[in-house]
């Protein structure tokens, strides 16, 4: 009866830990199919709570094992069970904690006596101060901010790492809280099929505008009621038909507009002041290439006038965009002569066909929007409400605007399309001295930030381990399936030299031949085609290995003994 009850007294502390390990394993099953591989080691296999569960799981397995003695020749197959499930923890426990895994790639001809292991590293480099620091860290998609002291050679820095994307793609995040005053807007759109979003900036000549299926969306800021007008009211065009300049003299309080003529031949003078205007070019589609500025097309689509203003004071060159007019500000371009000018287009070619133009009032006080059909046939919404949905007159698409930042800072941003590290990326940020610098960096593409005036160069990935022998790759072999280029079987001729001991020798590396040499196992694993080629060897030095096999050899000796007992047991019993 006494065996009985420590039997069950046994089973009620082994079935909860068995019960709690079978959760953890479930749990870490469905962890690393949401967040990869790498977080579910970190944060599942290889913590602390579950490395303490499979030693409290050992722990009871021996003190089961040692309630029953006095041991008898028959408790033999149980007490081996017991043992080789203790000795195969215990050597998963080792080489979970002691273990090195890595990999070694070599191109043809060349010897590597290093590892790159699944480990990561930041690597922080101040060449104008010799300063260079190599971090080992490991980042997932669960990762939480990392934070180091950086010090030395007159370095006083903290670097953290923030953010991490494992697939990463590159993505725009804006905040309302940039110094400058930058308007953006966030634009919905959809029809049918489809739904996307984007950022307008109204002073970004390259953001200001996108493309969406056919129809062509613009973001304008008129900068005063005189230029909103001529937006809103359409009208025949000039003679021209290339617009004109309204011309501001702050001083005199003196405006007048003046056409933009199609002959350029002559100087015009701007009625009751002392200036004159002399047009240099028109580009109706503006864009800059390497032989200077030029035009895509004949579409008034970005037009652009180039002129010179000259007066009393001297003259002063000028390149003014209808889409942009805070150009020369944004640009800070200095002027001589004291006045506001600014190029605007004639609202019958202003706005191309199937658009969809938003106007910010001055002030922003409110908004407008005008689409135009395939003939360019206008619809005027004004006031526009934001936060809902306004459709498209022909083309079935609908916009909404629901933001809007007045000082709008644009970053650019990396998120993870999955949690597989194949293009990896870790945004880090350096502070020093009330100062900071902050940057993206990834495998083979490292950030260059300034703090404080130094140069730091940040480089990431996997970190290196250094082995006790080198390889060198005499030759590489891939053998195909016949009649096709699919890879049958491959194979790696290398010489191993061994620095401490003064050993070389040739091996050849096969598909499930490896090469052990030192407590290190080297397997054929990949390769990378090209001149040279490129073998890729896993390699792995698993201490707990040993006793890993050793606990199986165990676990199956119990499990004979315990058939061949119960076989003579069914011999005594036959009659």
């Amino acid at each position: 009866m006494n065996k009985a009850f420590r039997f069950l007294g046994s089973l009620q502390i082994a079935v909860p830990v068995l019960i709690g390990i079978a959760t953890v394993l479930a749990f870490g099953t469905f962890y690393e199919a949401n967040h990869g591989t790498a977080a579910a080691q970190q944060v599942v296999y290889h913590s602390i709570g579950f490395q303490l569960l499979l030693a409290f799981l050992a722990v009871n397995l021996a003190v089961a094992a040692f309630t029953r003695r006095p041991w008898k020749r028959r408790h033999l197959p149980f007490l081996l069970a017991h043992l080789g499930i203790i000795t195969l923890l215990t050597g998963a426990v080792i080489g979970a904690n002691f273990g090195i895994e890595g990999q070694m790639v070599i191109p043809e001809g060349q010897s590597v006596d290093q590892i790159r292991t699944p480990q990561s590293q930041l690597l922080v480099t101040v060449p104008s101060k010799n300063y260079q620091q190599s971090l080992n860290t490991q980042f997932h998609t669960r990762s939480s901010p990392k934070k180091w002291v950086l010090s030395g050679s007159g370095i006083e820095a903290e670097l953290t790492a923030d953010r991490y994307a494992a697939d990463a793609v590159a993505k725009t995040e804006v905040t309302d809280n940039s110094s400058a005053v930058n308007p953006a807007i966030h634009l919905k759109i959809r029809n049918e099929m489809a739904e996307d979003e984007t950022w307008l900036f109204s002073r970004q000549w390259n953001r200001s505008e996108a493309r969406w299926g056919k129809a062509r969306i613009l973001f304008l800021e008129p900068v005063s009621d005189q230029q909103i007008a001529p937006l809103l009211n359409a009208a025949e065009p000039k003679s021209s038909g290339r617009g004109t300049l309204w011309i501001d003299f702050p001083q005199t309080n003196i405006q007048r507009q003046i056409e933009i003529p199609a002959n350029f031949s002559k100087s015009v003078a701007v009625p009751g002041t002392p200036y004159t205007i002399l047009f240099k070019d028109y580009f109706p589609d503006f864009v800059l290439t390497k032989k200077g500025p030029s035009t895509r097309s004949n579409r008034p689509e970005n037009p652009a006038v180039a002129l010179t203003v000259s007066g009393p004071e001297g003259t002063d060159p000028y390149l003014l965009f209808a889409n942009h007019p805070q150009f020369s500000a944004l640009h800070d371009i200095r002027h001589k002569i004291p006045l506001r000018i600014f190029y605007l287009r004639d609202a019958a070619v202003f706005f191309p066909p199937d658009s969809i133009t938003l106007i910010a009032y001055p002030g922003y006080r409110h908004w407008a929007v005008v689409m135009t059909d395939e003939q360019g046939k206008r619809s005027l919404i004004d006031p526009m409400p934001m936060n809902r949905w306004i459709a498209h007159p022909s083309l079935g698409y609908e916009i909404q605007v629901d933001r809007f930042f007045a000082r709008a800072l644009a970053e650019e941003i990396f998120v993870s399309k999955n949690n597989e590290p194949r293009n990896e990326r870790v945004r880090v940020t350096l502070r020093s001295d009330g100062q900071q610098a902050v940057g993206w960096v990834g495998s083979g593409a490292p950030a260059q930030l300034m703090l404080n005036g130094e140069p730091w160069q940040i480089h990431y990935g996997t970190a290196a381990r250094a082995m006790p022998f080198s390889v060198k790759l005499l030759d590489f072999r891939k053998i195909d399936y016949p009649g096709t280029e699919m890879a049958a079987a491959f194979e790696s001729d290398v010489e191993v030299t061994d620095a401490q001991t003064g050993r070389v020798f040739p091996v050849a590396i096969r598909m499930n031949m490896p090469l052990k040499y030192r407590g290190y196992s080297l397997f054929q694993s990949s390769f990378i085609p090209g001149e040279p080629e490129t073998t890729v060897l896993s390699v792995r030095n698993d201490p707990g290995t040993p006793l890993v096999y050793t606990g199986f050899l165990i676990i199956l000796s119990g499990v004979i003994l315990l058939f061949m007992r119960g076989t003579a047991i069914g011999r005594r019993l036959m009659p």
